[in-house]
């Protein structure tokens, strides 16, 4: 990929953050590090970025050289502790160091030579991300939801490197599971891109090549086989190119299969490899729960599946596909009050969405969840006509990662963790909890990452439900309009398609009905409308 691609852009600290043993400032230079002291600067950059620190040093009292320790982090619990990301250089009078990279909004300086007093001119982050164009957008008489909306959509730009990673500072590889989210919102926020196309055959790609005779499992999980499917149906629906579709006829029809021979005559599904579903399921070891996941995930991706073989025009695998979804609807496995189980069943088509929102979705609705597989439950309350609930849920659950001093994203979060918990860009008291320190089912600790492009599905849900457009034909040709405004009193934006932006309106009269106004471009029908009551 072409350096051309992405851009630098310098950041500089909003603030100092003084560790005990403050220093002050002398006014002849910016910063002062004393050596052997215990005290160091933690600068905060007031958001989360890609790219790395650079340093432009003074002089240096007391020696010809310095060492310097460089810790980064996501939180200042990070940097004040054991950094995940760690490093000592060796730096001179009159020089600039530039050292990363990887993904933080804090750096703890410090220098470890005795006696020895470093005097550094400017201290500057220097951003790496690629110049995307928000083409979509999100506006509402809520500023809590726009802002979920809006930290949603950077985070997953931020996870458009080199190829769409999971995250930034630890990963940074292409997960299926975690693309098919990231596909979403990047559909609804920046359109085509196509880095998606080159990190979804770059997987398929290398499954292939690990054993060309015996088709493997996408990153060794079963599951996320059926999530590639689920994220090119829907790449299709948006964007509707035919000539990349064609290009996994190839794949498909030796996918298709192997996934057939894992549905016994029982109608249950008996898939090998890793059988992730997400963390709040895995790290219990919840073996049941894990099946009724992949029972209803696996229903959802053969319809899809079976979509896309009909526009390929392969009505055997079509009807083998068909075939599959109904042998798997002979076994309906209990949700086990799994709230991500559940979804999964509603969106597989295999259980009635209003009992299942009811008896389990709705109560204590933010409890037991993982940034991941919320999303799916947002798309199953919806269906359940849950609307209100589905916003309860997103200030809830999204807003309080924001309530604590989040950015972006993260990798895992538990409503629990909102409880006697500092934010992460203040120093925690001494009875408070640390983020990331303690926390974390997939990565604990400071590996745990910040910026994760899986946790963002709220911001598609938006779009698609409360701003209420999507696609219902391939490449946007014919798409539909729903708003959905339950609580609130306007909604508005953007929605990119191939032909062009689609501009909308929604707003609230006074007898409780919704008026609509669209601008849409040519080559873009508009196929419903409906003014909606609170929901």
């Amino acid at each position: 990929m072409s350096e051309r691609t992405f851009v630098e852009t310098s950041i500089r600290p909003t603030r100092i953050v003084w560790q005990p043993g403050d220093i002050e400032v002398p006014q002849d230079q910016d910063y002062l590090l004393r050596g052997a002291s215990a005290t160091g600067l933690v600068f905060d950059f007031g958001v989360e970025f890609f790219g790395e620190l650079q340093v432009s040093v003074g002089g240096i009292v007391g020696a010809e050289s310095a060492t310097l320790d460089v810790r980064f982090g996501e939180s200042m619990a990070e940097v004040l502790g054991s950094a995940y990301i760690e490093k000592r250089i060796k730096i001179r009078p009159d020089s600039v160091v530039r050292l990363g990279k990887t993904g933080f909004r804090f750096v703890r300086l410090e220098t470890l030579d005795e006696g020895v007093t470093v005097e550094l001119d400017r201290v500057m982050g220097v951003s790496t991300q690629r110049p995307l164009e928000y083409l979509g957008a999100f506006n509402s008489s809520d500023e809590r939801l726009n802002r979920i909306w809006q930290v949603g959509a950077y985070t997953v730009q931020l996870c458009m490197q080199s190829r769409v990673w999971d995250g930034i500072k630890r990963g940074r590889s292409v997960w299926i599971g975690d693309l098919y989210p990231e596909a979403m919102v990047a559909s609804v926020v920046f359109g085509e891109q196509p880095v998606f196309a080159e990190s979804l055959d770059e997987i398929r790609d290398t499954t292939v090549a690990v054993d060309p005779e015996e088709l493997g499992w996408m990153n060794g999980i079963s599951g996320y086989s059926l999530w590639w499917l689920l994220t090119h149906h829907q790449w299709y629906l948006y964007h509707g190119n035919r000539d990349y579709l064609e290009d996994q006829r190839t794949y498909l029809r030796r996918l298709i299969p192997k996934l057939l021979r894992a549905i016994d005559s029982d109608g249950r599904e008996q898939l090998d490899g890793w059988r992730f579903v997400d963390w709040a399921i895995e790290r219990p070891h919840d073996h049941r729960a894990a099946h009724a996941g992949y029972q209803g995930l696996f229903a959802w991706a053969l319809q899809a599946a079976g979509s896309l073989c009909e526009i390929l025009e392969e009505p055997k695998l079509q009807q083998d596909c068909l075939a599959g979804g109904q042998q798997l609807a002979r076994h309906i496995p209990p949700n086990e009050t799994n709230k991500q189980a559940a979804a999964l069943l509603v969106l597989g088509g295999l259980v009635d969405p209003q009992e299942v929102n009811r008896d389990l979705l709705s109560k204590s609705p933010c409890e037991g969840l993982t940034p991941f597989l919320t999303y799916p439950v947002l798309e199953a309350r919806s269906l359940a006509g849950d609307i209100s609930g589905c916003l309860e849920l997103s200030r809830d659950y999204w807003g309080a990662m924001l309530d604590l001093g989040a950015t972006t994203y993260w990798e895992d979060f538990d409503i629990s963790w909102v409880t006697n918990t500092a934010r992460i860009d203040r120093i925690a008291e001494e009875d408070e909890r640390e983020i990331p320190i303690g926390f974390g089912r997939c990565q604990p600790g400071v590996a745990l990452s910040l910026c994760h492009g899986w946790s963002c599905g709220v911001t598609a849900w938006l779009t698609n439900h409360v701003l209420g457009v999507r696609p219902s034909q391939p490449g946007s040709s014919v798409i539909e309009v729903r708003p959905s405004l339950a609580d609130l009193e306007w909604v508005e934006g953007s929605f990119p398609t191939p032909h062009g932006v689609v501009r909308l309106r929604h707003t609230r009269t006074r007898d409780g009905r919704v008026t609509t106004d669209i601008d849409a471009p040519a080559g873009v029908e508009v196929s419903h409308v409906t003014g909606t009551q609170s929901e």
